[in-house]
């Protein structure tokens, strides 16, 4: 019982840190594609945020 439960711990700890860090990048991403003064395209944006595997 004891390994269920925390394993059942991890679990949801592991889920609100994902949780938090797609939302803090859903924000900054929201912020920079409403910036005026910038003016950068989405595409631009989306690329400079992906990562590059090649």
């Amino acid at each position: 019982m004891k390994v269920f439960a925390l394993l059942v711990f991890y679990a949801v700890g592991l889920f609100v840190v994902g949780y938090l860090v797609l939302g803090t990048e859903s924000m900054l991403m929201a912020e920079l594609a409403n910036q005026v003064e910038i003016e950068i395209s989405e595409n631009v944006l989306l690329d400079m945020l992906e990562p590059n595997w090649r």
